[in-house]
């Protein structure tokens, strides 16, 4: 994985006059020890930011500290992909089931005053009904601050196309 230079990233910071940041970086977290290190760094410039990162960050609350401490307000596109063990097994996405209770991950990051967009997926399951009931309900009893719903579009000349 390419990575920029912490300093790097940190010299850009500086001259940037927005109290705001976007981390375009499709999962902040993949690597903890640079996300913490430039969480480290970030902390002095008093940015607020956001980012992308994968629900297993709730497995690190020192990063998760790290990250609030240093600003972060939101993370985007979590990808819960779906509630339903069923849709998680078509989509081979057994591991997050395997990672835990996901609603206790979703606890351990609202602890620590982190926003959560939350994006769902939905056509990977039978009963499509009541998996969207399921998770519409998931979602408020969770506190998700933004959620985005998904619908599966098969592309021509894919496993699921056919």
């Amino acid at each position: 994985m390419l990575k920029r230079p912490v300093d790097s990233v940190i010299e850009e910071l500086k001259h940037i006059k927005s109290k705001y940041i976007f981390f375009a970086d499709d999962n902040f977290v993949a690597d903890p020890k640079y996300a913490l290190e430039l969480c480290e760094k970030i902390k002095p410039l008093k940015k607020k930011w956001i980012s992308q990162g994968a629900i297993t960050m709730a497995k690190n609350e020192k990063l998760l500290a790290a990250m609030r401490d240093s600003g972060c307000l939101f993370l985007f596109l979590i990808g819960y992909e779906s509630i339903n063990k069923e849709a998680l097994d078509n989509m081979k996405k057994e591991w997050s089931y395997k990672l835990g209770d996901i609603e206790e991950s979703t606890r351990i990051i609202h602890k620590y005053n982190i926003g959560i967009y939350a994006t769902f997926v939905f056509g990977f399951e039978e009963k499509i009904g009541t998996t969207f009931e399921d998770t519409v309900k998931f979602a408020q009893k969770n506190h998700l601050e933004f959620v985005q719903f998904n619908y599966l579009v098969p592309f021509p000349n894919t496993e699921l196309y056919f």
